[in-house]
């Protein structure tokens, strides 16, 4: 990490210096790159942002307490038991990533016209930090416990559609969602419609990439590939000035009404991964401010056969998936899309990593967070203890094919 630190301090600088004595750099027209759509922030930085954001003319935390009880309690009644309470608290947890899909699917399966069945939204990831801690004998300055929470918005047409272009918007969103629920291969609404759609929706996604593209201290040359945000150095009058920049897009895409979706995963007590090898996941769904467990389920990769339901917790090893799945009576479509077993792993890996070849919904919790090469690192876009940061092949694939999605439909100036 150090040593990344520094070479990365060094370009900076001497980027900063560019800036500084040639103004035309600053003022070319972005284009969006990696570490626009994926932001990720140093993990000895002290200035991450809390669960206890301020929401402003929003209202509330960005994170209630209300949220963090209730996973609490779902994993109390787990082989992680009482973590939240004697290893990470609410007063640890800090945003250490966030991915600006620009698109994301709305459908079951890949066949469902991904790339125009589709809305942006703003994921968060959080994860407990340790300061200056003693673990398998090294003194860390930082640490990440291993265990973290993803928190997903769906940008809401109201901040920045009309009233009348929302309801329409919302209408679509209705009709896409029973659409490619009754139908495998459900591919468009009807042509006005869609072409209502379409439009409205390529309106709200360009806003939200201008947004993301404000928050730029730097010029263009830092953002390319994915890695640490370049302003994020050392408490940095830059860093300060981007993180007040990102709080107002959280306070602006990130009401405590516009979550959707909420999971998490947990070791469970005694910061060993490699020996405990068991990892908790759950799953909720929100509305109105509000979440409630959801049932975990997963579809087939090629219709829209639900293959196996279970409740809103899952468990998983190194090794192993849920211990339901393998007694499933669609145990051999399962095997097309889950890690059940180890042998697996070259086969699945590039068809888990890929969206156009499987959706979230088509795979398992556990299935989705095992394509590193550390067996025991589970983190697609957060930290491992005091390791680099982890940044899954799934990641880096959707990352790419984001870009592509905006060169394709002319949002990049």
């Amino acid at each position: 990490m150090q040593t990344f630190k520094r070479q990365f301090t060094a370009s900076i600088l001497t980027i900063g210096a560019l800036a500084i004595f040639s103004p035309s750099l600053m003022a070319q027209s972005p284009v969006p790159a990696e570490r626009d759509l994926a932001l990720a922030f140093p993990l000895e930085s002290l200035n991450l942002v809390p669960m206890s954001l301020d929401m402003g003319l929003s209202g509330g935390k960005l994170f209630p307490k209300s949220w963090f009880q209730e996973l609490n309690r779902s994993f109390q009644s787990t082989a992680a038991g009482s973590v939240l309470e004697t290893e990470s608290p609410y007063e640890d947890w800090r945003i250490v990533s966030a991915r600006v899909e620009p698109c994301n699917p709305l459908g079951q399966n890949p066949q469902q016209n991904i790339s125009e069945l589709c809305w942006p939204e703003l994921r968060l990831v959080w994860q407990p930090i340790l300061r200056n801690i003693r673990l398998h004998e090294l003194l860390m300055k930082a640490s990440g416990e291993d265990r973290a929470i993803h928190t997903i918005y769906p940008i809401n047409p109201a901040v920045v559609l009309n009233s009348d272009e929302s309801a329409r918007v919302a209408q679509a969103l209705t009709a896409i969602a029973s659409g490619t629920a009754a139908v495998a291969r459900f591919t468009s609404l009807p042509a006005a419609q869609m072409k209502d759609f379409v439009s409205l929706r390529n309106r709200v996604s360009a806003a939200v990439l201008k947004d993301v593209l404000a928050l730029r201290k730097l010029p263009q040359g830092a953002y390319a590939k994915i890695g640490l945000r370049p302003e994020m150095q050392d408490s940095s009058p830059v860093e300060i000035s981007f993180l007040k920049s990102f709080q107002g897009l959280l306070q602006k895409y990130a009401a405590t009404d516009a979550l959707r979706l909420l999971t998490a995963f947990s070791l469970p007590e005694g910061r060993e991964p490699a020996a405990l090898d068991e990892w908790v996941f759950l799953s909720f769904k929100a509305s109105g401010g509000q979440i409630k467990p959801e049932p975990i389920s997963i579809i087939a990769h090629d219709s829209n056969k639900i293959l196996q339901t279970t409740s809103h917790v899952n468990h998983g090893s190194m090794t192993r998936d849920e211990e339901s799945l393998y007694e499933s009576e669609n145990l051999e479509l399962l095997k097309e899309s889950v890690l059940l077993f180890i042998n697996d792993r070259s086969r699945l890996l590039p068809l888990i990593s890929d969206r156009s070849k499987r959706l979230v919904p088509n795979t398992s919790c556990i299935s989705c967070h095992k394509l590193n090469d550390i067996r025991f690192d589970l983190h697609n876009f957060s930290y491992l203890e005091d390791r680099e940061l982890t940044v899954s092949p799934r990641v880096v694939k959707d990352v790419q094919l984001d870009l592509d999605w905006i060169r394709s439909h002319k949002l990049a100036n």
